[in-house]
């Protein structure tokens, strides 16, 4: 068979010569496919994403092609351009997957847009039921700025991952102000039938039963529930903190011995609240480097949150003895003896006439009963000098530490007893000085958690100096 001149390979003298018409045509698919690619890139600027990855691939190519072409021989150029194009096409592929997650996240972009936009009119429909909306304000406003500093994200899937949280943020935000808007139809109130105080906090009950299925338990003859600010607390914080399962029930005590106070129950997983009058209390903590005023029911509904938030996620029972959770120890009795005599031996210039034995009897004594009676075994000079550290220490450990601004070292523990259980606790003063934000917090591992939960959410603050097994969930989900 003759062989043509068109041919791509002509056969001369037994062997095959590459002709420059193949050496162009396999040039020419390159190109298209670099094009291709180059398209794709441009389809995916427009939206104010990058893809580098592209970017770069495309670079990679052009630079082998040019490389390829420079070589001397058709043959050498074809053997080099093949792999070229191979690649090439590998890349037209993924730019066509670059490009549908680009349009996934501008998809997310516009959702998240369209969430905020609802929680927007849900907030304009319940102001014109007399409803104060200053929480969802709140929220609107945070969800307009993490929007604005979404869109700054040029990463695909960081933008995407963005979106997707803001618009998950916004939706529960829309849940509760319809659960709000749905008690309040339920009740009969219209704009021109404004509910008056009394049938406000009747919808707020019933939208804290609806949304999150609390049983809510209120004595006779008891009217300041604050559930208003139940509500916006419970608001604050994601709705898996708080949902169904997490938390089942609210219950008010009147009693006096209760008043300003609340705690939670892990059994029944309930929350009991204190007569709290007005509630408008404050006290202050610390986040960060920033000293806040915290009103303190709002504070001290978010904290019995925090109980239920360690409480369902195992947080302090499996991490406090770690740093960044306080390097707390759950001590016995005769532990804090013993380590009270190590110091009482080293630091309270005894005699030798004192034995050990001795001293550990005494230490026990004041450690488990607070009793300093002088034992018959020490002499009075002695005595005066261990009783004065027993006081100064053990004693003061004993008195409710927690409430003061100092703390009790023994050694290089910080050492406190938590008075309603009679319990023993030590944590690292260092972690005191990292991550704290009031006194409470010292009380034990659960109100260690508990009172940084609390103000973190509440002033919209990240913690300060804590693991991120905790950071987690705190308010900004990371450490700061």
């Amino acid at each position: 068979m003759p062989v043509g001149l068109d041919r791509f390979v002509r056969v001369m003298s037994g062997g095959l010569v590459v002709t420059d018409k193949l050496v162009e045509v396999r040039t020419g698919k390159v190109n298209a496919t670099i094009k291709e690619v180059e398209n794709k890139i441009k389809e995916v600027k427009l939206t104010g994403l990058a893809c580098p990855q592209l970017d770069k691939a495309v670079a990679d190519l052009t630079r082998d092609r040019d490389t390829a072409l420079k070589l001397k021989g058709n043959k050498e150029k074809c053997e080099a351009l093949e792999p070229v194009k191979e690649r090439a096409r590998e890349t037209a592929k993924q730019a066509v997957d670059v490009v549908s997650q680009a349009q996934a996240a501008v998809k997310a972009t516009d959702d998240a847009i369209k969430a905020i936009k609802a929680l927007e009119d849900e907030a304009t429909s319940l102001k014109k039921l007399g409803f104060d909306t200053k929480e969802m304000d709140d929220q609107f406003n945070d969800l307009v700025e993490m929007r604005v500093d979404s869109a700054k994200l040029t990463d695909i899937a960081a933008r995407t991952k963005s979106a997707t949280a803001i618009k998950k943020q916004a939706d529960e935000a829309v849940t509760r102000a319809k659960a709000l808007s749905k008690a309040a139809a339920d009740a009969g109130a219209t704009d021109k039938k404004k509910p008056d105080a009394t049938q406000k906090s009747k919808i707020y009950e019933a939208a804290l039963k609806n949304l999150y299925g609390l049983e809510i338990e209120v004595p006779n003859g008891m009217t300041n529930t604050h559930f208003d600010k139940v509500f916006d607390m419970f608001s604050k914080v994601p709705k898996d903190h708080v949902g169904k399962g997490k938390l089942n029930k609210l219950l008010y005590d009147k009693d006096p011995g209760w008043a300003g106070g609340g705690a939670y129950n892990s059994a029944l997983k309930r929350v009991r609240m204190g007569e709290f009058g007005t509630a408008t209390k404050t006290e202050k903590y610390k986040v960060g480097d920033t000293e806040v005023d915290a009103n303190s029911f709002n504070v001290t509904t978010l904290h019995e949150i925090g109980h239920a938030v360690d409480d369902n996620n195992n947080v302090m029972d499996s991490h406090m003895g770690t740093a960044g959770f306080g390097k707390w120890k759950k001590e016995e009795i005769a532990d804090v003896a013993t380590a009270c005599v190590t110091e009482l031996k080293k630091t309270a210039g005894l005699s030798d006439k004192v034995k050990e034995e001795d001293l550990k009897k005494a230490a026990t004594a004041a450690v488990k009963d607070g009793k300093t009676d002088k034992p018959n075994e020490i002499e009075q000079p002695d005595w005066d000098k261990i009783k004065k550290w027993l006081t100064d220490t053990v004693l003061v450990a004993r008195s409710k530490p927690y409430f003061k601004a100092t703390w009790t070292e023994v050694g290089t523990s910080a050492y406190t007893q938590d008075a309603d259980t009679g319990g023993w606790w030590s944590y690292d003063p260092n972690e005191r000085k990292a991550n704290g934000v009031n006194n409470y917090q010292w009380r034990s591992p659960a109100e260690w958690f508990a009172e940084i939960y609390a103000i973190t959410w509440l002033a919209k603050k990240p913690p300060k100096g804590v693991a991120a097994d905790v950071a987690k969930h705190m308010w900004g989900g990371k450490s700061a």
